[in-house]
């Protein structure tokens, strides 16, 4: 599937990916964390991210 891609074409799938795995996870942590503010679901995001790629 992927050898018929573009290179651009690649690139944009990943960015899908990631912007619909971000929707995702903000979702989740809104209906956890159902008092915390819009920062706080960013932050938390961030924060999550950032630990995985360390």
């Amino acid at each position: 599937m992927l050898r018929g891609k573009t290179a651009a074409e690649r690139v944009e799938m990943v960015f899908d990916a990631e912007r619909t795995l971000r929707m995702m996870l903000e979702a989740h942590l809104k209906w956890r964390y159902p008092n915390w503010t819009d920062e706080q679901v960013r932050e938390e995001i961030a924060r999550r991210w950032l630990r995985e790629s360390a």
